[in-house]
């Protein structure tokens, strides 16, 4: 019985020391060295102190009409129908950003970000489509042009517009950002010893930049 509690006892106390050892090979996270490197990656990233997180195609797909009468007679209906592709940019402000947004949690790294903004909203003019129909008692030079100035004037207001509704109601948003801060964050965790790094990203909105 002796021999065993002996034997046991050795045994606690090499798992013990084995614990310790291996304890001290571990290199410490540092809070403020991981904090420093966050905001220096996102700044060096950023241009123009924006950290473009993902892109957006949009299509608009749309008609503005103007029906006239004169003395009761109807005039007719003059419509333009437009259809026309673009692209919009979206990230955030890293000019916002302080080291006390940035907190370690175990492998956990949260991030207090700023809202989510629109950089640019670029619509595809040469690869616009547009269709004009000049009511029966009306002409072209009249109505059909002041109809096509009407809807080409309303493209960058529309599009733009298509482009919050789409970050407001889209999880797609969210995970592009994700997955462009997991590419430019974890290799930086990895070499500060966060063997299995996550990214909880807290504060997310909406708003436009334009």
């Amino acid at each position: 019985m002796k021999f065993s509690f002996i034997f046991i006892a050795l045994i606690l106390l090499l798992g013990i020391g084995i614990l310790i050892g291996y304890q001290l090979q571990v290199p410490k996270i540092s809070q403020h060295k991981i904090q420093e490197q966050v905001l220096s990656l996102i700044t060096k990233e950023s241009e123009n102190a924006f950290l473009v997180s993902g892109k957006l195609d949009l299509l608009l797909d749309y008609t503005i009409s103007d029906t006239k009468e004169v003395m009761g007679l109807d005039l007719g209906t003059t419509k333009t129908e437009i259809r026309i592709p673009g692209e919009a940019f979206y990230g955030f402000s890293a000019d916002k950003l302080r080291k006390e947004d940035f907190q370690m949690q175990g492998d956990t790294l949260i991030l207090y970000l700023p809202p989510t903004e629109l950089l640019t909203v670029s619509p595809k003019l040469a690869e616009m489509q547009m269709k004009t129909e000049v009511g029966w008692a009306r002409f072209y030079a009249n109505s059909g042009r002041s109809m096509e100035q009407k809807a080409l004037k309303s493209i960058p207001d529309r599009m733009k517009a298509k482009a919050v509704s789409y970050l407001q109601n889209s999880k797609q948003a969210g995970i592009n950002t994700r997955k462009a801060l997991e590419k430019l964050l974890f290799p930086a965790l990895k070499s500060n010893g966060v063997t299995n790094p996550k990214l909880w990203i807290m504060g997310k909105a909406v708003s436009s930049k334009q």
